[in-house]
């Protein structure tokens, strides 16, 4: 069986994970690091793609192969409780007073954190594409979908305020169209 060749960091590919984690844009960090600025961006990609290769003999080497990942820390995270307090009131009058109880419970957010991070580490999740291009909608209205402003303008709201009745003679529609 062949040996495998261990895969290492190249100065520059280092460099570049140095540079993206001050800039976080890949063009910049790039000629920084000191790939060519003619295409810097297309430099940073394949470069990333070639350590995302590399990274998961660089974990195994570490001890975070998937079997120990699993074993050594997600198993125990998915197991992780926490110790809650609570006062309560025991007694009465005099005799009353405040006695702590805890209980232990799930804890959720550890959980979900350390799968969180494992999915990360491991390059689990999917990504979303980066340049979707413009985003919007087509609303279609059609005649179904559209009130009938007739059958509404001939309805009148009937608004009672006390003292005004007595001043108001003509209907409402004549009063905003005389202001158009």
């Amino acid at each position: 069986m062949p040996h495998k060749k261990k895969r290492r960091l190249t100065a520059k590919q280092q460099e570049l994970i140095r540079q993206l984690a001050k800039t976080k844009h890949q063009g910049k960090a790039a000629i920084a690091a000191g790939y060519s600025p003619k295409h810097a961006r297309q430099s940073a990609h394949q470069a990333l793609e070639s350590i995302r290769k590399t990274a998961p003999e660089l974990l195994a080497r570490h001890g975070l192969d998937d079997d120990s990942l699993i074993d050594k820390h997600l198993l125990p995270l998915m197991n992780a409780e926490e110790t809650k307090f609570f006062s309560l009131p025991v007694g009465r009058g005099k005799d009353r007073r405040l006695q702590i109880e805890s209980r232990k419970t799930a804890n959720w957010s550890a959980r979900q954190n350390g799968l969180d991070m494992a999915f990360k580490i491991r390059g689990l999740y999917v990504r979303e594409q980066e340049n979707k291009g413009p985003e919007f909608s087509v609303v279609m209205i059609d005649a179904s979908n559209r009130p009938d402003w007739a059958a509404m303008r001939r309805t009148q709201p009937k608004i009672e305020v006390p003292g005004l009745a007595a001043h108001v003679s003509k209907p409402l529609d004549q009063y905003s169209d005389a202001n158009q």
